[in-house]
């Protein structure tokens, strides 16, 4: 039976709006496909920012532990290399008195209690990283900040693992002079007032901290005129 105009014209119609139906299935599968990828792209925006505040976190938490480890790497490879090459070590004199710690010394350091040490964060970074491998030595809980300032609480053993380490870096030849320089002067600071305590120590409850300050300057203008 041949189709009408009327069928023809259904058809048609019939047609027109499967077509239409086609494009918008089209346009809301692309809008799946876009939101879609949007959260997935969230997610893993989301997941790089969390790791990135946890590595944050972990930099800052174990820095002085990174610092102590630095340095007993530093003095290994110092050995090492003294051990390669033991006529350059021979070339090199020493100053008397430098080979080996005063055991007075190391033992009036063991009863001080509690000592502030005031000095700059490069200097603080310093000890920590040369000190801080030693089974004695203890990093502070909390370390106050002012200006560059640092104010370390430490005991009796951290001063000795202070001054065994620094004695170490100050006799290592293979150290650079700058950081021998600065272990010998920091060694002299320390071991200075410690001495000091040992010819007239006091035993009570009542006494203030050792103050260890390393903070040279030059002396202030008394007023003379000389600027």
């Amino acid at each position: 039976m041949p189709f009408g105009r009327d069928d023809r014209a259904l058809l048609r119609q019939i047609s027109n709006q499967l077509s239409q139906v086609t494009a918008d299935l089209a346009v809301v599968k692309q809008q799946v496909a876009d939101q879609q990828h949007t959260v997935s792209q969230f997610r893993q925006d989301s997941t790089t920012s969390v790791l990135r505040a946890g590595l944050a976190e972990i930099r800052t938490a174990t820095g002085e532990e990174l610092a102590s480890l630095r340095g007993a790497i530093d003095r290994l490879d110092g050995r090492l290399r003294a051990m390669v090459s033991p006529a350059a070590s021979e070339s090199v004199p020493q100053v008397a008195g430098e080979g080996s710690d005063d055991l007075a010394t190391l033992q009036a350091a063991a009863g001080i209690s509690a000592a502030k040490l005031y000095a700059h964060r490069d200097t603080w970074e310093f000890l920590v990283k040369h000190a801080g491998a030693d089974q004695h030595f203890h990093v502070p809980g909390t370390v106050d900040e002012d200006d560059g300032i640092v104010v370390a609480q430490l005991s009796g053993p951290s001063l000795v693992a202070v001054l065994t380490s620094l004695a170490d870096v100050r006799d290592d030849m293979a150290a650079g002079p700058g950081t021998r320089a600065i272990a010998h002067h920091l060694y002299d600071r320390v071991r200075g007032i410690v001495d000091r305590i040992a010819q007239d120590p006091w035993t009570g409850g009542d006494g203030h901290p050792v103050i260890i300050r390393v903070d040279d300057r030059p002396k202030p203008d008394d007023g003379g005129g000389r600027r």
